[in-house]
């Protein structure tokens, strides 16, 4: 596995170089970098299968990396300041270390990451495969999810809702069965454009054929399923919500 460290202090970047080797002989460091502007040049031409990278660099917050450079690699985020954790997530990022961190603490971490980019390498095997067999029909009416032991496919039909959750997202089908899954929420909600998904909140996406009521309210509004589920209903999402469901 390619491992990229973007982290300004010399000796973070040793060290976390060091543990990662121990902990996985297979890992290959292919780059250490210290800035914002670096980091936006190698990302540009460059790809790692994981990247750790820390919040402050010498020129700025990482963050800024992000407004020139759309970065699909999984994330590791390290940082001392533990009120960025929230936002970490937002870019990708699937954990948060605060720093300092021990080997022991970093094991853990790691583990959950492999499995994230095995996942994701999987998914884009079985991407490539569609499209070489060209089974438009399997692509109109299916969905296949990366999950941590393989890849399992659903009918978009028996999806009830779809749920971000910490870093994973997961899918509600109509059997009241879920499955939890890396593939963005973001990512879902283009796949299903042209279905009767609707995007009612930051952190969930509607099956509007399952919507049994809307109850709209001067605070939060939300709307009632046919399984009894209650999902909240964003303000910013309330008039062109009510304009969609009048439409559908």
């Amino acid at each position: 596995m390619n491992v990229l460290i973007i982290e300004d202090e010399y000796h973070a970047q040793v060290n976390l170089a060091r543990m990662l080797c121990k902990l996985d002989h297979s890992i290959e460091i292919v780059d250490k970098l210290a800035t914002v502007k670096n980091a936006i040049q190698w990302l540009s031409t460059n790809r790692a299968d994981l990247i750790f990278m820390d919040v402050h660099l010498a020129d700025g917050n990482s963050f800024s990396i992000f407004d020139e450079v759309n970065v699909r690699t999984p994330l590791i985020f390290t940082t001392a300041y533990n009120e960025y954790a929230v936002d970490a997530f937002q870019y990708n990022g699937i954990d948060f270390l605060s720093k300092p961190f021990t080997e022991e603490e970093l094991q853990p971490t790691l583990e959950r990451a492999k499995r994230f980019v095995w996942n994701n390498k999987i998914e884009q095997r079985f991407s490539d495969l569609l499209e070489l067999v060209g089974d438009a029909q399997i692509r109109r009416n299916k969905l296949g999810f990366p999950t941590i032991d393989g890849m399992e496919f659903v009918n978009i039909k028996e999806i009830t809702h779809i749920e971000s959750n910490n870093g994973y997202t997961h899918i509600y089908l109509q059997n009241e069965s879920f499955l939890c899954t890396i593939k963005k929420l973001s990512k879902i909600e283009e796949l299903l454009e042209g279905h009767s998904f609707y995007r009612i909140h930051r952190s969930f996406l509607v099956n509007i054929d399952y919507i049994r009521r809307y109850k709209r309210t001067v605070g939060e509004s939300h709307i009632l399923l046919d399984n009894g589920q209650k999902l909240p209903v964003a303000r910013r999402k309330k008039e062109p919500f009510i304009s969609y469901l009048k439409n559908y």
